[in-house]
């Protein structure tokens, strides 16, 4: 769809009339955006598989070996992955991949870390003791990373409430 639509804007720019009523016509059905209903599992299934496409996008391979971790086959599975990058990404040393913020790493690898980063600050949030008095650290944390070109997404719960922390990012994307 992302590639249709990229050659509908080529075609509308260059001047295309049927091409500019199409892309107009999709734009009215795409609307602002989405809204998913997601239960705590799946919204961590989603988020492990945006990460997992992220790290695929950037010539992290191995970590299509990490999903089926097995004692028994680990080893097999991280090399026959492995084998796969020099292919995908020639211009790569073995042990060298893409970083999230370089131009070399596709957009919708960007979005899907955005969402994954989003996600997981959400979830980590949720997950915390209402006990706990102070700000715990790490990443999960943060305010996430903003690597995309689109809008870092918004997460509320069924309910509607916000972000639980008390991070700037949150307190402006959620009212608080």
């Amino acid at each position: 769809m992302d590639e249709h639509l990229r050659q509908l804007e080529r075609q509308a720019a260059s001047g295309d009339p049927e091409a500019a009523a199409k892309l107009k016509n999709m734009r009215s059905r795409i609307g602002s955006g989405y809204h998913l209903t997601l239960t705590h599992e799946q919204m961590g299934v989603l988020q492990r598989a945006c990460d997992l496409y992220t790290r695929v996008q950037m010539g992290q391979f191995w970590s299509v070996a990490e999903v089926f971790f097995s004692e028994d086959c680990y080893h097999q599975l991280r090399d026959a992955a492995e084998a796969l990058k020099p292919i995908a990404f020639p211009e790569l040393l073995p042990n060298a991949y893409h970083g999230i913020c370089s131009d070399k790493t596709p957009e919708s690898a960007k979005i899907s870390w955005d969402l994954q980063c989003v996600m997981r600050h959400r979830q980590s949030w949720d997950k915390l003791e209402d006990t706990v008095d102070k700000r715990p650290f790490g990443v999960n944390y943060d305010t996430p990373l903003h690597t995309a070109k689109h809008p870092l997404s918004k997460i509320s719960s069924v309910d509607g409430s916000g972000c639980p922390c008390t991070d700037p990012f949150c307190k402006s994307k959620y009212g608080r």
